[in-house]
């Protein structure tokens, strides 16, 4: 019946609740969003996924919003998905520098820099930490692999997923 009808079946195990976890939530909310931003803008997001959740940002863009850098580098906002982990972030104006600590691990960036300090071993990253609209940016990779995560980018659903 379902071939005749041409149509998708859909069985949401979360379909009684009215949160974020509902699929017909979630594609409520993301058809909403395409309407809202546009085809041509839509297309280009970048979308999050931790520990197999959705990472959801403020409508307003005030927790910023996940991008593909000029060197094809998949940029996070550090501070919404960081304590998304529950890791504690410090921003060090006088010195423009991020600290990131979680379970005894603790990282530290430097805007403009190529360079990242991981539990007292200096690395070079393949693209640098910005600020842009008050935001900290960062390469997915160098933060959430050092602390245990396994972080996957598929490029046709322009997912990042972060995995512990």
């Amino acid at each position: 019946a379902l071939d005749k009808a041409g149509g998708v079946m859909l069985f949401d195990i979360n379909e009684d609740r009215e949160d974020d976890y509902s699929v017909l939530t979630m594609i409520d909310e993301l058809v909403k969003e395409k309407e809202q931003i546009g085809e041509s803008k839509f297309s280009q997001k970048v979308w999050i996924n931790i520990n197999k959740r959705p990472l959801i940002f403020a409508d307003d863009q005030s927790e910023g919003e996940a991008y593909v850098d000029n060197h094809n580098r998949v940029l996070i906002p550090l501070r919404k998905c960081a304590e998304y982990i529950d890791g504690v972030v410090e921003y060090l104006g006088d010195t423009q520098q991020v600290v990131i600590e979680k379970d005894g691990h603790r990282i530290v960036l430097q805007i403009g820099s190529k360079q990242i300090v991981i539990d007292d071993e200096m690395i070079e990253m393949d693209t640098e930490a910005i600020a842009k609209d008050n935001r900290v940016y960062v390469p997915a990779r160098a933060v959430f692999e050092p602390l245990g995560y396994n972080v996957q980018w598929n490029s046709h659903g322009r997912c990042v997923y972060i995995e512990e």
